[in-house]
């Protein structure tokens, strides 16, 4: 009985654990065709900044694409981990253009 109770916790609880381990915002609007995206690395204390920079592109890439868009970095900042003080973090500000529009 005791098993299955903590068979059926794991089963709940452990997927929200992993789910929310890396803190990303997901992409945010920030104005007229400006975009967020911010994560921090809650797993990896030894981290370092640019790792956390990389995903973040990956999900800018991705996000324009489905728009048959490119990203063009409007700013970024990396923070690498370290222990006992901060995880590694990350914050990616863009927009989207048309391919072959760079400014």
């Amino acid at each position: 009985m005791r098993a299955a109770i903590y068979a059926r916790i794991s089963r709940t609880v452990v997927p929200v654990l992993v789910a929310t381990a890396c803190g990303s915002t997901g992409v945010v609007a920030t104005g007229e065709n400006q975009y967020m995206v911010s994560e921090t690395d809650v797993g990896d204390t030894w981290s370092a900044g640019d790792k956390v920079l990389a995903k973040l592109y990956r999900e800018a890439n991705t996000f324009c694409a489905a728009r048959n868009l490119v990203v063009e970095t409007i700013s970024e900042e990396s923070a690498p981990g370290r222990t006992f003080v901060r995880n590694a973090s990350a914050t990616l500000r863009f927009r989207c253009a048309a391919r072959g529009s760079r400014k």
